[in-house]
């Protein structure tokens, strides 16, 4: 439920400073069919905060540990942080 929660509050901050806000993604992360598109190429930074103080990265915040989320998991499509943290998203899915 957070990661939904994310995507609205950084489009919602993407989207008001954009200089053409129909530009703005919805997603944080692009879906397949999208993955090279210009729209997820160029990210609109905004100084956005998640509820413990990290500003968001490129793709919002990490799924596992809530901090900036400069890429994300090409399996599951989910902003991460670190490669490490990607591997135990995956373990956690396969368990479940």
């Amino acid at each position: 439920m957070t990661s939904i929660v994310d995507e609205v509050v950084v489009y919602t901050a993407r989207k008001a400073v954009a200089a053409d806000p129909s530009e703005v993604p919805l997603r944080l992360v692009p879906p397949v069919a999208e993955t090279n598109s210009p729209r997820y190429k160029n990210i609109i930074g905004t100084e956005i905060k998640n509820e413990r103080g990290v500003p968001a990265g490129k793709f919002g915040w990490c799924i596992m540990s809530r901090e900036s989320a400069n890429s994300f998991c090409k399996d599951t499509r989910v902003p991460v942080c670190t490669k490490e943290l990607k591997y135990l998203h995956l373990e956690e899915m396969t368990l479940s």
